[in-house]
């Protein structure tokens, strides 16, 4: 253990901040990890084609360029944009793969589990396409984004609460409705006194007071005896109340080493001596924390008084040629009015010896004092981040390469070529003109019917252009080749299956990230959504902290086959003629394979279509009683076909007239009753026979056996 840490942990055991001794580890791993500013800033140059001395329109000016432009004035400076392309078409499938795979809780426990499992799936389900969908795209967007061009993206996963005011209008009315109901509540009998009593008395003013600060929590004393007075004289008040109006978990995308730092040869985020988180607010916002984040009130009044004062200004997004510059203050324009924070997450070794997980608020701003100190109020016990790597080269996330870093020669290449026949192009076009010393300067109009007057009619002639040569696009087809190769482009050296095996893969990694991020999502939201939000979505309960932090584990799939109608089409042919058949034991749960071809084919129609088993059976069962009910009123119903579990249905008909001696007596006296039974009955069986034939059609012969039975 390193001597700032030993002083960190006995400071911070003590309990106090240690503010100071955090900002310098913060300082030090920043200069650490200059290397990844400089990588950084060459991934983003390289990714969208920057570079110094460029002008709008592709070519290349002395008046940009600031000396003399190689080959000419107005020689090509092409953007290829190989590396963006590349890019942008892995973000698509990782973004696609994110919102269509499958999200399930796994059970940890035996087979009686299972019922918890669906309902956890259930409301991951429902929390990804609803609670987290309004921003979840940008920041999916982000995280893929980032991956694939520095090769590391960090996710940190929080919960938000957000609140706002709304002003209530208190009328005596309400104020004796209040009153009435908060009795009931807390089990009291009604024995209040008239409420015209309590407001007019001023022995009673005081109980009034509380009351009146039960209906508005925000009011202080002083605001409480004004709401009180003109409730008194006017018979109503106008009072602020706080509502909440998001309380749902996040995600946002972060850049390592900008967004959030730790130490630079970390390996795996969860075992990490820090993290430290930065965030920029306004000065609302973080006033509101005085309440809703418990930060300290004389914290944010002198953050408040030093905005725009930034803790570390050579990071690598102030220093990237197309960030603003700052100002003679050393501001931001940006910054001027915001609040720098920086979120610091630790651990120390407890008075038992066990580790303890620490968070301190930290502001440059506030040098000796900290706005919120303690242990990590979340329940899972965990850094709430998670690692997003490209690739796997060594033990540290930090050697991750984006594909900007792989790449770059590549597309330097093409440029080349690029440029080079376009210059060639040029110069063909209009060519040099030779002329004879002897004959001075000449003004000479290029372009379709121009005159040129000559002496002689070798005065002038055209520079022979070098001739052409196919090498540049050989070499520009070899450099693609190898690019797609590299990437699993599909080419003529790369086929379908090798392409897939790399976009596999890519989603595998991609969605193993995910699946971190979904089971500590889901962690917080059993210690902070509401119990009714629980009930209502999934008919879950609320749990105990160990039951949080013993873990849901949650798997994400998504088979890229899927992107391909063909192959999808293939996929499903293959499990109905071949796979299907050979279930001799009936391993299969078909109607599992069903909800599986349905998300294959489209995620969100599948979630709105399909049933759960055992809500399906039910309904099945609960129509054919009112398809009973008709027929005992003397009314056929329709006969469907297909769309019906027509052995179930046929079960409940026959026990419904059988069980019930209402019904036995029916059937047996009246023969229309009888006979709309039986021939529903029939319909049923025809229907179960149709399988039966289809399925010998498929094996080719009956057992004899059930032949004997039928």
């Amino acid at each position: 253990m390193m001597d700032d840490e030993r002083e960190i942990e006995r400071v911070a055991m003590r309990g106090e901040a240690p503010v100071n001794l955090l900002r310098g580890t913060l300082e030090r791993e920043y200069d650490n990890a200059r290397f990844i500013y400089d990588r950084n800033e060459h991934a983003f140059d390289a990714r969208f084609c920057v570079w110094p001395g460029q002008s709008a329109d592709g070519r290349k000016h002395g008046s940009e360029l600031g000396v003399e432009p190689f080959p000419w004035e107005g020689a090509s400076d092409t953007r290829v944009r190989t590396i963006d392309m590349v890019i942008n078409d892995e973000v698509r499938l990782l973004k696609t793969s994110f919102f269509r795979a499958r999200l399930q809780a796994i059970p940890t426990l035996p087979t009686e589990a299972m019922g918890y499992a669906r309902k956890v799936t259930a409301m991951l389900e429902h929390t990804r396409k609803v609670d987290m969908l309004p921003y979840l795209r940008r920041e999916i967007g982000l995280l893929a984004n980032w991956e694939s061009t520095y090769g590391l993206a960090i996710c940190n996963v929080w919960w938000e609460q957000e609140r706002r005011l709304e002003f209530l209008e208190v009328t005596r009315e309400y104020f004796h409705e209040f009153l009435a109901s908060q009795m009931e509540a807390m089990g009291s009998q009604w024995m209040m006194l008239d409420t015209a009593e309590m407001l007019a008395d001023p022995l009673k003013e005081p109980l009034a007071l509380e009351w009146m600060r039960e209906i508005s929590p925000v009011l202080d004393g002083r605001g409480a005896l004004r709401a009180l007075k003109e409730l008194r004289a006017m018979g109503t008040a106008r009072v602020p109340r706080p509502f909440v109006l998001s309380n749902r978990p996040r995600w946002t995308a972060l850049r390592p080493m900008v967004d959030v730092i730790f130490p630079s040869g970390c390996d795996d985020l969860q075992r990490a001596r820090f993290i430290a988180h930065r965030e920029v607010v306004s000065e609302t916002e973080l006033k509101d924390r005085v309440r809703t984040g418990s930060y300290d009130q004389g914290f944010v009044a002198a953050a408040i008084k030093s905005k725009g004062k930034m803790m570390v200004n050579s990071t690598w997004a102030e220093r990237t040629r197309l960030d603003r510059t700052r100002d003679t203050n050393g501001f931001l324009d940006d910054d001027r009015d915001l609040v720098e924070l920086w979120h610091v997450f630790y651990r120390v070794t407890g008075e038992d010896g066990t580790p303890v997980v620490m968070k301190t608020v930290i502001s440059a701003s506030v040098p000796d004092m900290a706005g919120w100190h303690g242990p990590l109020d979340y329940a899972h016990g965990l850094y709430p981040y998670v690692a997003f790597a490209r690739e796997d080269v060594s033990r540290s996330l930090l050697d991750s390469r984006g594909i900007p870093e792989i790449a770059f020669p590549w597309q330097n290449e093409l440029k080349v070529q690029r440029d080079s026949r376009t210059d060639r192009t040029q110069i063909a076009t209009v060519p040099p003109v030779i002329t004879p010393s002897q004959r001075g300067l000449m003004n000479l109009r290029f372009g379709p019917g121009q005159h040129w007057q000559l002496r002689r009619p070798d005065d002038v002639q055209w520079m022979r252009p070098p001739p052409y040569d196919r090498g540049s696009i050989e070499i520009e087809e070899a450099t693609k080749e190898d690019l797609s190769e590299y990437f699993g482009r599909l080419s003529k050296r790369v086929g379908p299956q090798q392409s897939q095996l790399y976009a596999q893969s890519l989603v595998e990694d991609f969605l193993g990230s995910c699946t971190l991020a979904v089971e500590q999502m889901f962690a917080l939201g059993q210690q902070y959504w509401a119990p009714e939000h629980m009930l209502a979505v999934a008919g879950m309960d609320p749990v105990s902290a160990d039951q949080i932090r013993a873990r849901e584990y949650v798997q994400m799939v998504f088979d890229v086959r899927d992107l391909n109608d063909e192959q999808l089409v293939k996929k499903w042919e293959l499990y109905s003629k071949v796979i299907r058949p050979l279930d001799q034991q009936g391993l299969i749960d078909g109607g599992v394979m069903l909800t599986r071809a349905m998300e294959s084919m489209d995620p969100w129609m599948a979630g709105e279509a399909i049933k759960a088993p055992e809500r399906a059976a039910e309904e099945e069962v609960e129509d054919e009683e009112i398809q009973f009910a008709k027929l005992f009123a003397g009314v056929e119903p329709p006969m469907r076909e297909g769309g019906q579990n027509y052995g179930l249905r046929m079960e409940k008909l026959q026990s419904m007239v059988m069980q019930n001696p209402v019904n036995r007596e029916r059937y047996a006296q009246d023969e229309i009753f009888r006979s709309l039974v039986d021939n529903r009955v029939k319909h049923f069986q025809f229907m179960l026979q149709q399988q039966d034939n289809a399925e010998t059609g498929r094996v080719g012969a009956q057992p004899v056996l059930e032949e004997g039975k039928s």
